[in-house]
């Protein structure tokens, strides 16, 4: 079983690609097994959503930090 620090570790490698092609698959495969993994992967995924260039410009950038406190 892999701590919880291990999981949010892998969980970053898969979101910001930097898994090779046989760990992306058994990540892609524990996502549809592993709650906790999954989980991670979709807590990480949501906050790296603060930071997409594409967001509407309304003001709403200013309270993005607000997720990470």
């Amino acid at each position: 079983m892999a701590s919880e620090s291990d999981r949010i570790a892998r969980a970053g490698d898969y979101v910001f690609g930097l898994m090779n092609d046989i760990e992306r698959r058994r990540a892609e495969r524990d996502l549809e097994i592993d709650p906790a993994f999954r989980d991670a992967v979709q807590r990480l995924a949501e906050r790296m959503r603060a930071f997409d260039p594409a967001a509407p410009a309304d003001g709403a950038t200013d309270k993005r930090w607000n997720l990470f406190t």
